[in-house]
């Protein structure tokens, strides 16, 4: 069926419909050509497409890695915390302000930071002191490069690749 030919001028909806579920089942598709329909291959994507769409899969694999969560040992225990762009910019914007008066009477008992102790189901709430937070942030930044890193080893696999089994054989 495929280059096969279906006039607008003598237009048959059935014909149409079956050509559309054949073309469904065969890689191909229906091109507008004017005066005619048209059943044509779908061309099979170039290794550079192919490339391009992987390293924005790659992208996104790598931002959902960095605000996945990681586990920091900041309040003296394994917690895995939030690492949203919220969370990054609110303790961020509390670390600066550790050495401050403005810190120790907003938080005397410590910064409230909720994560997950180790084997819990639910988040807790943890207080951390300016050391703790800053402990906090250390950890924050070390789980960023260290999944960036992972990104950047993904992005050269695939620049790597000169075959599209090579591109597909890829872990994400």
């Amino acid at each position: 069926m495929i280059n096969k030919i279906l006039s607008k001028a003598n237009f048959d909806l059935k014909e149409y419909k079956e050509m559309v579920k054949w073309c469904r089942e065969n890689n191909a598709t229906i091109k507008d050509m004017g005066k005619y329909f048209q059943a044509v291959a779908i061309p099979e994507p170039s290794l550079e497409f192919l490339k391009k769409r992987m390293l924005k899969r790659v992208d996104a694999w790598t931002a959902n890695k960095i605000t996945g969560g990681f586990v920091s040992l900041a309040s003296g225990m394994p917690v895995k915390y939030d690492s949203d762009k919220d969370t990054q910019l609110t303790m961020q914007g509390i670390a600066l302000n550790v050495n401050t008066v403005l810190f120790a009477e907003k938080y005397p008992n410590g910064c409230p930071v909720r994560g997950y102790a180790e084997g819990a189901t639910e988040k807790s709430v943890f207080m951390l002191n300016s050391q703790q937070v800053m402990q906090w942030c250390a950890d924050l930044s070390i789980h960023i490069g260290t999944c960036k890193q992972a990104g950047w080893a993904k992005q050269a696999e695939v620049n790597a690749c000169t075959t599209k089994e090579e591109l597909l054989a890829i872990e994400l």
